[in-house]
């Protein structure tokens, strides 16, 4: 059985944080690769960059998902967003979704169980690499919902409130015992 579990959810959401909680308790994560490809492309000052050529910056994201799959153990272990990701993004943009995109939906898969992080006003911020306002994270939330549904994902969606309440859901969820 896949224990790789996906936290999702738009830009801003508490992901990251959740993520950062999960390593304190030792816990194996894997980083945002939209943000890291965001990050290498402003670098290297090219056009693959969502707000530029979306779909450039997709295809590079695809083969970082496709590459990070292959490096995921049996271990328990969080990703931050997953292949659906990039459907939703897609589909909230009202650009085409190429089947390439939904095919590897399909044939890469993570555990059944995603957790979805909704929108949050009060800790919403933008800047360099997330520059969408508030109204359009909305869309992209229904968006990124639809995508993972779509794509057989059973999604729970996870209590605002402190990190550590918000990690404690998630590992009861997942039915991770704390270690004493």
């Amino acid at each position: 059985m896949k224990r790789t579990y996906v936290i999702t959810g738009a830009a801003a959401t508490g992901k990251t944080t959740i993520l950062g909680e999960l390593r304190k308790k030792g816990i194996a994560c894997h980083d945002e690769l939209a943000r890291v490809v965001i990050n290498e492309e402003l670098q290297k000052k090219t056009r693959f960059v969502p707000w530029i050529d979306l779909n450039g910056f997709n295809e590079l994201l695809l083969e970082r998902f496709i590459a990070q799959h292959s490096s995921f153990s049996s271990a328990l272990q969080f990703v931050d967003r997953g292949i659906p990701d990039i459907i939703g993004y897609l589909s909230a943009a009202q650009k085409e979704v190429h089947p390439k995109f939904r095919d590897a939906a399909i044939k890469y898969r993570y555990h059944k169980k995603v957790f979805f992080t909704e929108p949050w006003k009060e800790i919403y911020h933008t800047d360099l690499a997330r520059r969408e306002p508030f109204e359009e994270n909305l869309k992209i939330s229904s968006a990124l919902k639809s995508s993972y549904l779509e794509s057989g994902y059973d999604l729970i969606v996870v209590p605002k409130g402190p990190v550590v309440e918000r990690v404690d859901f998630i590992l009861k969820e997942v039915g991770h015992k704390k270690k004493k």
